[in-house]
């Protein structure tokens, strides 16, 4: 068996054996290596950004940077050695040849997705990999939400006024903003509406808005085609950053890593900074150490879930937006039954007026307690690795910072172990969530707790509660009892019926 040799600009060189055999075409060579690598593989390294092309004997694979040839020798050589295997017709011999060549893309026109370059029968791509495609120009659309339409409650008061300090360019607003809360309590809107607000002033400054997804991808692309100083550019020169669902960060250093240092130049510079996530950035442990203290620097507000009074302010609300005028009993049996936030409330709304759209003349009252039957939407028990902690942590009388934290204290090691036990019990989560819920790195930290929780009611041991000391199976049936029949804000009496 011959060898053939794999060149690589910057010294970089790598050798892969090679069956004697003549090429075809590259389309069988496309989808050899989907079927080897997989789509997504071959979308990131192959799709864009590469150029093979096929003569006689001869194998050249263009990369638009060194990173990418390196990576591609680096990984799939061998792969591009057995596709080739796969499509030879004949004895003659291939030599194979990765090379960096940024300046066959350089000077390529822009292109739309699909456009051919040259042959396809010899090119594996016939795109422009290295130009962005511009897609047209559209008309922004107006922000939907503002900061005058959030409606507050003493659950979110705090966090509307982190976020109108920030939106209206307060002398006094902290450098750094760091909003958290459950599904549904309005993060998205607090940040769209802070934006929203900077746009419109005047002096606002530069402002950009972008999810953590967003901004992994981009940094991910701008790595592989050479464009980090663009990427940068973009991302730290600019007055407001504003970052959506930055749990989505974890377990990513990399990222977390650039996300580091994009978070001090804005800073030093003195740009404002404002981030949400689902959890306190403490906890979990799902950043690293010099990220998480750049987070807990700043003003970290907690946007609390919805009480009752607010859940009929937003049912009103919705339904006035949609024409639909609900009777008090009704609004009463939306807010009751929908526990899950603003979604939930827009649900139950959306799910009445196509009610009301089928029978005008329906009774909304009836036609509430028809939809959303006599509990939650969201299903007779709806628990959570949420709901129990903070449920343990009321009978324990510790925080969940201290539940997902590292203290040994024999309170918060009993709380852990109800937890761990009633998580297991009451929901369908696999250990490494439950883990991941309770700010442990491995489950089998869990499944112990759990164990000892178990053997301990078994035997009518005790665990300490506020209380002082009380049976452990006592206090383990009124969790079960406070979890699986949930209650609600209360609400006022004349309300009802």
């Amino acid at each position: 068996m011959s060898r053939a040799r794999c060149f690589v600009e910057n010294n970089v060189s790598s050798s892969i054996a090679v069956l004697p055999l003549r090429l075809k075409s590259t389309e069988g060579l496309e989808q050899g290596l989907i079927k080897r690598i997989g789509e997504r593989k071959f979308e990131m390294w192959f799709r864009d950004g590469v150029r093979c092309t096929l003569t006689e004997g001869h194998l050249r694979v263009d990369a638009c940077n060194s990173f990418v040839a390196d990576w591609i020798a680096r990984h799939y050589a061998n792969e591009l050695r057995d596709c080739a295997a796969e499509i030879s017709v004949d004895g003659s011999a291939i030599e194979v040849e990765i090379v960096a060549s940024p300046a066959l893309f350089a000077g390529a026109s822009i292109l739309s997705k699909g456009t051919a370059t040259t042959n396809p029968s010899n090119t594996l791509d016939s795109r422009d990999p290295c130009v962005e495609v511009k897609s047209p120009k559209r008309t922004p659309r107006p922000p939907a939400t503002r900061l005058e339409d959030f409606e507050v409650s003493p659950s979110n008061a705090l966090a509307l006024h982190a976020a109108r300090s920030v939106g209206m360019s307060d002398a006094n607003a902290p450098p750094m903003t760091f909003l958290y809360g459950g599904c549904g309590t309005g993060k998205s809107h607090l940040l769209q509406a802070i934006v929203h607000e900077r746009l419109r002033a005047r002096d606002g400054g530069r402002v950009r808005s972008m999810t953590a997804e967003k901004f992994t991808n981009e940094y991910l692309t701008a790595m592989r085609m050479g464009g980090l100083d663009g990427f940068r550019t973009r991302v730290r020169h600019n007055d407001l950053l504003v970052i959506d669902d930055v749990q989505f960060f974890a377990n990513k250093p990399a990222t977390q890593s650039e996300f580091l240092f994009t978070l001090d130049a804005l800073l030093h510079a003195g740009a404002k900074v404002v981030v949400a996530a689902d959890a306190h950035p403490s906890s979990q442990n799902r950043f690293s150490p010099p990220l998480t203290n750049r987070f807990i620097a700043g003003v970290v507000v907690e946007v609390g879930s919805a009480d009752f009074e607010l859940r009929r302010k937003l049912a009103i609300r919705f339904a006035g937006s949609r024409a639909l005028v609900l009777p008090p009993t009704a609004v009463d049996l939306v807010a009751d039954r929908c526990l899950g936030g603003a979604r939930e409330i827009t649900g139950a709304v959306s799910q009445l007026l196509a009610m009301r759209s089928l029978d005008p003349h329906i009774d909304l009252v009836i036609a509430a307690e028809a939809a959303l039957g006599g509990s939650s939407r969201l299903g007779p028990v709806r628990i959570d690795i949420d709901s129990i902690i903070h449920t343990a942590c009321d009978a324990f009388g510790v925080t969940p910072l201290d539940v997902r934290g590292s203290s040994r204290r024999r309170d918060v090691v009993d709380t852990r172990g109800v937890v761990a036990m009633l998580a297991r019990e009451l929901t369908q989560l696999s250990l490494p969530e439950i883990a991941r819920g309770m700010g442990r790195t491995a489950h089998s930290t869990v499944l112990q707790a759990a164990r000892r929780m178990r053997s301990r009611c078994d035997s009518r041991g005790s665990v300490a509660c506020s209380d002082g000391l009380r049976d452990a199976r006592v206090v383990l049936d009124q969790m079960r009892i406070a979890l699986t029949r949930p209650t609600v804000s209360p609400r006022p009496k004349s309300r009802v019926g």
